[in-house]
């Protein structure tokens, strides 16, 4: 376990596609348990062929005015380069941005699939605040290369879901909401039909797991639907077990 009193807007782990000689990699950030007052993970890409993913990884965050969760990062402006956010677990998350996508458009493709997060019940509740915010350097960007998909979204009173830019939609569906004042500021999303709205997801313990008659179980997009549907889960249990797929990090 990685604990850290960090400084305002400070990162726990910062991890990008690129190494000190200039060479394209892959950035795989995985299995880490990380408490922190501040800020997770600060996730970079940019080349083409670069791909960071984060996976199985835990953030608790003890300061409910704490930063962003996962914040994404482009490091060119040619649109290239991958993020792959996927069967993470984060509690005690500020209600500001704990998902922010920067410039989405200077990305090739964005993806945040079976991720659990449950905001903090004393966080700020403004209702300007997005669980899941994503920007864009230009005024009207052709589109949005992202996808969500399989989460769990947990928020507090007047808070919004989910920020994009105005009069664009993004791929999400399959994902569960319980908590929202607001779903969607700014756009909306293209897909969505198989979303579950204001629907306690019976969340337990500290690795937020699903409990029994959870809706969240067997109630997910499987590889069919979406090909990055991860294989396995928080804990590395192969996908699905029983009926279907699991929204959230879990499969039960």
């Amino acid at each position: 376990m990685y604990k850290r009193q960090a400084r305002l807007g400070d990162p726990a782990i910062q991890v990008q596609d690129e190494d000190l000689d200039g060479s394209v990699r892959f950035g795989l950030v995985r299995g880490n348990r990380i408490v922190t007052n501040e800020g997770g993970f600060d996730l970079r890409a940019g080349h083409v062929g670069g791909r960071v993913v984060c996976e199985q990884n835990r953030v608790e965050v003890t300061d409910a005015s704490g930063h962003s969760v996962f914040e994404l990062f482009p490091t060119r402006s040619d649109g290239t380069g991958e993020i792959v956010v996927r069967n993470n677990v984060a509690l005690g998350a500020s209600s500001y941005r704990a998902i922010y996508c920067v410039n989405v458009e200077d990305l090739e493709r964005v993806v945040v699939v079976n991720n659990t997060i449950a905001l903090s019940p004393t966080t700020y509740t403004q209702a300007a605040s997005a669980t899941l915010e994503i920007t864009s350097r230009e005024a009207a960007p052709a589109s949005l290369p992202f996808t969500a998909v399989n989460n769990i979204f947990v928020g507090v009173g007047p808070t919004t879901a989910v920020k994009t830019p105005a009069g664009l939609s993004l791929d999400a569906d399959y994902n569960l909401y319980e908590g929202y004042g607001i779903l969607y500021e700014g756009g909306g999303t293209s897909t969505g039909a198989d979303d579950l709205i204001g629907v306690d997801p019976l969340l337990a313990g500290d690795l937020l797991e699903p409990g029994a008659g959870s809706p969240a179980v067997d109630s997910g997009a499987g590889a069919a639907d979406y090909a990055d549907v991860p294989a396995d889960d928080f804990d590395g249990t192969a996908r699905p077990v029983g009926a279907g797929v699991d929204r959230g990090a879990h499969e039960r």
